[in-house]
């Protein structure tokens, strides 16, 4: 049983790395921007106000979508009570924790979250794994309501970056006229 449990959280972390660089690749090819950019952000000491918890619990209710959000903390609060998963929510509450504790003085709005991609893709994981053992009507009602919610915000996020590329977009115009 020990064996498994360290499998399931090395496999379990793997997926959450490789879910967290699929969807930000600027770790990868860019990530002397992204440690200037945490290093500007971050606070000269650690620290730990309690104040911005609920700023960022919204924050990520408006970049993950609530539901999408109460799903992934509901699956990591239940890993904690599964004996196979114990590990890896371990990890996700250590890395949430460490990442808290270095920038919590700081609300940056749901661009922010991107610090967070790696706790944020195991809480996924923990939330599809939540959902493995519910009733199909059930799973299917959740998986409709987070398409519901997510879908339509990810649309307006594609489009506002492909509005925000090329000869035409506000970015390049106001360079030009600078």
């Amino acid at each position: 049983a020990k064996r498994s449990a360290w499998r399931n959280a090395v496999l379990g972390a793997v997926a959450a790395v490789v879910v967290c660089l699929a969807w930000n690749p600027y770790l990868l090819f860019s990530y002397k921007d992204f440690a200037w950019e945490t290093q500007v952000y971050a606070p000269a000491v650690f620290s730990a106000e309690l104040h911005h918890l609920p700023d960022m619990a919204l924050t990520a209710a408006a970049g993950m979508g609530p539901v999408l959000a109460l799903l992934a903390l509901a699956g990591a609060l239940a890993a904690l009570l599964r004996p196979g998963r114990r590990l890896l929510a371990a990890v996700f509450w250590g890395v949430g924790a460490a990442l808290w504790l270095r920038f919590s003085s700081f609300a940056g709005g749901s661009g922010f979250l991107r610090l967070y991609y790696f706790p944020v893709a195991l809480g996924c994981l923990f939330a599809v794994d939540l959902l493995a053992g519910a009733p199909r009507v059930l799973r299917l009602a959740l998986l409709l309501a987070v398409l519901a919610d997510t879908g339509p915000r990810g649309v307006v996020y594609l489009e506002n970056m492909r509005l925000d590329s090329g000869a035409r977009s506000a970015r390049v115009r106001a360079a030009d006229w600078i």
